[in-house]
């Protein structure tokens, strides 16, 4: 009887995909280490371990595994995942997105002493919100209502006038209704409000405006600058306060409504140097949240908004 040979195949190398991942990995740590230190290498480890790190390292182990078994097209989809994420969660690509959008830094401080002078300032809402413990507290972009605060110490302004209705208030309770004043509470223009109280501002020198988006704020505004409260200053420049990065959308909306603010920007997303560091080629979830704010901001301004 003749011996028939049985097809060995040719090897797959089972070790060759987590291999090269965790290579490429601990390449970018040990290159952090070197650069720049143990905290940038201990920062990059926590952004490979977080679920957006997690999906980029499986895109790459699963581009090697699928091109190595002959699975090309399956291999080049995930590819382009490992790509995808590489650019649009890049901490480095985000930053160069938002610095786009936020535009350059005005010249002057807004609190220098030769800075103008203002009758009013609009803070459009979204620098507050309702913290767990039912007290108005600041956000990410906080800034908005700590700059109104500083300009009115700074004796820059004369009258704050705070913008924003309730974007999300919880459904009572079953049998309990929630009265005006209770519902209020989500009112980011009455959290502005509370906040400034609480920093020094007299509270008749605050005024209240409402809107939902930014675009309702302006048309309310316009409202109220046509029939003002008695108090409210009527000589002067306005200044309207917003976070960088959505400056540009708000004077567009301001000008769509022929007002005339001088803009305030405040709550940058970017540094006036950020040199580049290996942290930056790492795809983490705060990257990808400033890329979805700068597209947001790009998209608004195609759709006219």
């Amino acid at each position: 009887m003749n011996r028939v040979d049985l097809p060995t195949g040719k090897p797959r190398h089972v070790w060759l995909a987590p291999l090269i991942t965790c290579a490429f990995g601990g390449a970018f740590v040990a290159g952090a280490w070197q650069a720049e230190g143990k905290l940038a290498a201990q920062r990059i480890m926590v952004d490979l371990i977080m679920p957006v790190g997690l999906v980029w390292l499986a895109s790459l182990y699963a581009t090697i595994t699928f091109w190595k078994n002959d699975r090309h097209k399956t291999s080049l989809l995930t590819a382009a995942l490992f790509i995808f994420m590489s650019v649009l969660f890049s901490p480095l690509t985000c930053r160069i997105l938002m610095r786009r959008i936020e535009g350059p830094a005005p010249s002057l401080s807004p609190l220098a002493e030769n800075s103008p002078t203002y009758r009013a300032v609009v803070v459009l809402g979204g620098g507050a919100s309702l913290g767990r413990d039912g007290t108005a507290q600041l956000n990410s972009d906080g800034h908005r209502v700590a700059m109104a605060a500083q300009l009115w110490h700074a004796g820059k302004v004369s009258a704050i006038i705070c913008t924003g209705d309730d974007n999300y208030v919880p459904a009572p309770l079953p049998n309990r209704q929630m009265d005006l004043i209770e519902r209020d509470r989500w009112n980011p223009a009455r959290q502005g409000i509370e906040l400034l109280v609480s920093l020094g501002v007299p509270v008749n020198r605050l005024y209240r405006v409402g809107g939902t988006h930014t675009a309702a704020e302006m048309e309310n505004l316009v409202k109220f600058f046509a029939s003002p409260p008695e108090t409210f200053p009527t000589d002067g420049k306005v200044g309207l306060i917003t976070s960088a990065f959505h400056m540009p959308r708000a004077m567009r909306l301001a000008s769509g409504e022929s007002l005339e603010f001088i803009p305030i920007p405040v709550s940058y997303r970017t540094a006036p140097h950020e040199p580049v560091s290996v942290v930056d080629f790492v795809p983490s979830a705060n990257a990808g949240q400033l890329f979805y704010m700068g597209i947001r901001e790009m998209l608004a301004r195609l759709v006219g908004r």
